[in-house]
């Protein structure tokens, strides 16, 4: 998020991953190129977190070139962000769903990164069709991928 007259960004992650790890297929950011935008982000910007943001919109803190680095999901890759910020010196914020806790599982949309990054695209798609199959569900209605 930018906006030239508010003066700062938000950057966004969700999934940081090291280098060869077991989920390739996983798109995300490999933990050397985080390291890389974080050097990039302390070269070129101020580096703000949630006070600076409150303060800006409810006390009229103007915030010059800033940049606020936030995590989504509440990943167990996000472990390793959170050091990096750490050792660099740096806030962020981690998004974490709180289905995290009541349902003591992932939140969907990571099942299916997951899921689809083991088994591949194909077999997932297969393999959901079957599903709305067995359940007497309109394929139709709720086919994706094609």
């Amino acid at each position: 998020m930018f906006s030239q007259d508010k003066g700062f960004f938000s950057v966004d992650y969700h999934y940081l991953r090291p280098k060869d790890d077991e989920y390739g297929r996983l798109i995300g950011t490999s933990l050397d190129e985080f390291k890389n935008h974080v050097n990039f982000f302390m070269e070129n910007f101020k580096m703000i977190n949630l006070k600076n943001i409150f303060d800006f919109y409810y006390n009229q803190i103007l915030i010059q070139n800033g940049l606020s680095i936030t995590f989504d999901d509440g990943l167990s890759d996000h472990y390793y962000a959170a050091k990096i910020l750490y050792d660099n010196k740096i806030s962020g914020t981690f998004f974490v769903p709180s289905c995290i806790f009541s349902d003591k599982l992932p939140p969907n949309p990571t099942i299916i990164h997951y899921a689809i990054a083991i088994h591949g695209l194909k077999k997932f798609l297969n393999e959901y069709r079957i599903i709305l199959d067995e359940l007497n569900l309109d394929i139709l209605r709720f086919e994706i991928g094609r």
